[in-house]
């Protein structure tokens, strides 16, 4: 049976670990591939806090049904002409742009709709994405929050703010401590905290106090006590991962041991399994801390339909995840910032300074030409060559031939792009490049 949660695993490995790697484990992402969202505005890195929110919120139930097939996409056209200096990917119809002014330098973000009209007007020094109808900006050296008519809902007067709200929460900071506020800018939660990341569905957040990490619940009552030198949001597992004298393991909701703080680095649970890291390398636990796989991976790109991709002495190949079997030859080149990951079905591959992407079975469905490659996002993946980046649908099809600087993986149907115009000489903003949006229109 097929499930969701094959696919979230996959998510899971790379969000989890990849982010917060030693051996300088980075996730995949410069130019070209993977949308540029803005990172939480807090002061915690320990847990890479949007990449496991989006693992965790992604369809989590059981299902015995195969996934949608990936669709055959044949058209793609501008909708948006390039006239912005920076762009975020749309979230609930919105998209936060920047317009610089050639006269004070100064960058100006407002929000346009998807027909690329400006529906709030550039007024702002920063912004983010809306979620739950909110979203951050960033107003002389303040943060606040607006909502979808511009109206500032939660008052500009603070001195940080995390990018999004989190089930009507939001962490904010005034002074030197932190607090959560709801969507009318009401303290829900004192400002004490000298650090806070964001709420998962479990209702529970990670917060700091006198240098130590703890866990909250939406009234600010006390989970897990402060003690630990870092900490993780529990998982659908009921267990968070823990760290204590640099050592990793995990608790439950009581706040009881349950796998002891033995490794040097772990992901989160989902359906049982999680990657864990011992000196350098990876391998693969379960709930009761027992060795489903053994600790020689190099790295762990994710699991797919069964089928879990990993590194080993450099090179990439895939394995059955349980029985650990070969299943696809471990041939394929490793790089920076580089994890062998199945989207849609296809994989992209390194081999000799080129890229491609293989299916299920190991076949090089797209030839290994580009200069590089990102992952399939509704049926699009972004490939350079020459420097300029464009989009091949699952057959391997250049549906946007490479023409552009920089590209974003496709959301909601849209991709923003970025064009360089002629130098003109002068000093304009424009000379670094325009941005725009594609669309998927066949």
């Amino acid at each position: 049976m097929k499930t969701t949660k094959h696919r979230i695993l996959s998510m899971l490995l790379a969000a989890t670990l990849a982010l917060t790697m030693l051996a300088g484990c980075s996730p995949s992402g410069t130019n070209g591939g993977d949308t540029q969202t803005k990172a939480p505005s807090g002061d915690d890195t320990g847990e890479a806090p949007d990449a496991i929110q989006e693992a965790e919120e992604e369809d989590t139930s059981e299902s015995d049904s195969t996934p949608e097939p990936v669709p055959l996409v044949t058209a793609v056209t501008v909708v948006i002409p390039p006239k912005f200096h920076a762009v975020g990917s749309f979230s609930e119809g919105l998209a936060y742009v920047r317009i610089d002014n050639d006269k004070d330098f100064v960058a100006h973000y407002g929000f346009i709709d998807k027909t690329g009209a400006v529906v709030i007007e550039p007024l702002y020094n920063d912004a983010g994405n809306f979620n739950e109808g909110m979203a951050r900006v960033k107003l002389d050296d303040k943060y606040g929050y607006i909502d979808q008519t511009g109206a500032a809902a939660v008052p500009i007067i603070y001195d940080q703010a995390y990018t999004f709200f989190d089930y009507g929460l939001a962490g904010v900071r005034l002074g030197e401590t932190w607090g959560f506020v709801d969507k009318t800018g009401a303290e829900v939660i004192p400002f004490m905290y000298d650090s806070v990341r964001s709420f998962w569905e479990s209702g529970f957040v990670v917060t700091q106090l006198n240098g130590k990490w703890g866990i909250i619940d939406r009234t600010g009552a006390e989970v897990i006590p402060f003690i630990y030198d870092d900490l993780r949001s529990f998982s659908s597992m009921d267990m968070a991962a823990a760290q204590q004298d640099e050592k990793w393991g995990f608790i439950d909701r009581t706040g009881a041991v349950v796998i002891p703080l033995i490794y040097d680095n772990v992901g989160n649970f989902i359906e049982g399994h999680t990657a864990a890291v011992i000196g350098e390398k990876f391998g693969i636990i379960d709930i009761t801390g027992a060795e489903l796989l053994p600790f020689v991976y190099d790295k762990i790109g994710g699991l797919y339909e069964g089928k879990l991709t990993v590194c080993q002495s450099g090179k990439w190949g895939v394995i059955d995840f349980e029985t650990g079997a070969e299943v696809i030859p471990f041939k394929y080149d490793d790089a920076e910032y580089y994890y062998l990951q199945y989207t849609d079905g296809l994989a992209a591959v390194t081999l000799g300074g080129k890229y491609g992407y293989i299916d299920m079975a190991g076949n090089e469905v797209i030839p290994l030409k580009y200069d590089d490659a990102k992952r399939f996002s509704e049926g699009l993946a972004a490939v350079m060559l020459d420097d300029k980046w464009g989009f091949v649908n699952i057959e391997g099809t250049e549906v946007v031939p490479p023409a552009y600087n920089s590209v974003f993986s496709v959301s909601d149907g849209m991709a923003a792009f970025n064009e360089v115009l002629p130098d003109d000489g002068s000093d304009s903003w424009d000379k670094w490049g325009l941005w725009g949006f594609l669309a998927i229109t066949g």
